[in-house]
Formats: C-alpha cells, structure tokens, sequence
C-alpha cells in the first residue's frame, strides 16, 4: 500500500500543516540537520506546526562529506530527541565531491548510523539518489531501508536497498506549501513499529550469489575465502582473471551480478559475445577501460567495494 508524503525544509517556507493535511498527505518528513552544528532554522516551526495534525512525521539528517559522521549522529540526535515522531529517524546521503569510494562512503555512513543507534537505540533508513544509492553505497548498508529518489517513474529503479519510500518529484503542488515540494509514495517499512527489521547481512540476492563464487572459488583452487556471503577484499583478491572463451559456473556467477545491473543475460555460464559486450558497457559505466576482460578493478566493481 502506497502513503502520500512528502518532506520538507526551510526551503518550503512557512507551511499550512492544516491544508497539507487536508490535500491527503499522511507522512510529512522533516529536514533536522546538516553535517556538524548546523539545525535547519525551521525545524522547531515545521514540527511544531506539524505534530498533532500530520498522522506520521519524521525527520531527516543531510550528509556532510566534511565532518566527522559520528558527531553529526550526535547533532542529529540531539535535535530530535524529545520530539514524538513514529517514522524511522533518516540519512539523506546523496553526493560524492570528494571521490571516495563506495567502501569509503558506506564506512562513513556506518558510522554514523552505529553512533545514532547508541544514543537512541533506533534503526534508520537511508534516503538516496537512484544511481548513488546503487553505484556509490556498498552492500554492508543495504540491509537498510531504502526512500530512493527517482523521478517520473511509478517505481524507482533497483538499488540493492529494500524499498521503503519513493520520491517521485521534486516539483509537487500541495495546499498550505507555497512553490513546489518534494512528493513520496511510502510504505509501511519507514515506520517505527513497521514490519522491515534490518540484518546485519547484505541482502539475500547479493548474499546468495558471493556465496556461490566463494565456495567455487574455494573449489577451483584459488582460495581460500572465507564462505560467508559478504562481499569483501577476501573474497576479491581471491576472484580469478575471466575473459570472452571461458565456460563455468564462475562465468555463470559473473553474468548474475551483471544482471543485477540490468543487462538480462542468459546465465549459462558461457563467456560469449554478449556477455563480452555486457562486460565492455559496465566497465564504461564505471569508468573503467572496456576492454572485456574481468579482472580485480571489474570484481571490485561487481561486488560493491
């Protein structure tokens, strides 16, 4: 079941919580903090304004790529403690200026999230662009909730996160907000007492298929990795050399990750043209030369790290 929300900032100006309400809105989350010692300056306005008219309200968190991500979890929390919310407390992580890498992100996000989960004792769920959130966050977070922006589409695209929220537009037309906002579909997994209860594993698909090529890769001799289904720097300093000719269920595994990506391969196990050609477009997607050839920078690629 979809529910109408949206989320909102000092950029939306004073807000007629009474008229969001009445257009159908039942979650509204609200913008808290950014990075260290910085309170959205209408946060007390925006939730006092909302609490008690609006059924569901959370709040949000904007990533710094500058500060220490510990403190911020500490800034976040100290803001909205106190407050009545029933919407899982929220990460927005959505840029990389600094060109770290997705292990490099995501290790900042964990802290964060490990921090803001020993003050509070509360889970989070990760709000993220469509690409980012794929192509940036590695598996270790995606056993969280996912809001995932992408807009102009019923369903945003596939990330590896569990969909709990969609941000559809960033351009909506609510009652009681001036100029546009941003509009969401929610599901019940963004709620406190929702059914999605994060694991500390990667999830299953992903877990499933490293699993595989771990114990093939301990099989074929070129082990040994640890079988435990997470995708690690074992596990790709351990993952052989495969090119166009090769045959088995290595190249079988290969070309499921690349399904991940979108690319409907036939997973026969059989390094052929199109799985080359499959190869070549993910490596220049990455940025990496398309030469067909998977060796560690295209493992490392594959496996999130």
């Amino acid at each position: 079941m979809k529910i109408k929300g949206i989320d909102v900032s000092s950029h939306n100006g004073t807000i007629d919580f009474e008229s969001v309400k009445n257009s159908g809105v039942e979650v509204v989350i609200i913008k808290a903090t950014e990075g260290v010692d910085f309170v959205d300056n209408l946060l007390e306005q925006n939730y006092n304004g909302a609490n008690g008219i609006i059924p569901h309200i959370g709040f949000y968190h904007f990533m710094s790529e500058k500060t220490d991500p510990s403190e911020q979890a500490e800034d976040f929390y100290n803001a909205i403690k106190g407050k009545t919310y029933d919407v899982k407390p929220c990460l927005d992580i959505e840029v990389n200026n600094y060109g770290r890498s997705a292990t490099e992100i995501t290790d900042r996000c964990l802290a964060f999230i490990n921090r803001f989960k020993e003050l509070s004792g509360q889970d989070i769920i990760i709000y993220t662009g469509g690409y980012f959130g794929r192509d940036n966050l590695d598996s270790r977070i995606k056993c969280y909730g996912g809001w995932i922006a992408h807009y102009g589409v019923d369903s945003p695209m596939e990330t590896g996160f569990p969909l709990v929220g969609h941000q559809y537009s960033e351009s909506g037309k609510v009652s009681g907000i001036r100029g546009n906002v941003d509009m969401d579909n929610f599901y019940e997994g963004i709620f406190m007492n929702g059914s999605y209860v994060p694991s500390p594993q990667p999830t299953s698909e992903i877990h499933d298929i490293v699993l595989k090529l771990q114990q093939l890769i301990n099989e074929q001799g070129f082990g040994p990795v640890a079988e435990d289904g997470i995708p690690g720097n074992e596990t790709l300093n351990h993952c052989p050399l495969i090119r166009e000719g090769a045959r088995g269920e290595i190249t079988k595994c290969l070309q499921k990750f690349l399904n991940r990506f979108g690319y409907n391969l036939v997973e026969d196990g059989i390094f052929g043209e199109g799985t080359k050609n499959a190869v070549m477009e993910f490596q220049n997607s990455k940025g990496l030369e398309a030469d067909g050839v998977v060796g560690k920078n295209t493992w490392r690629a594959l496996l999130g790290l």
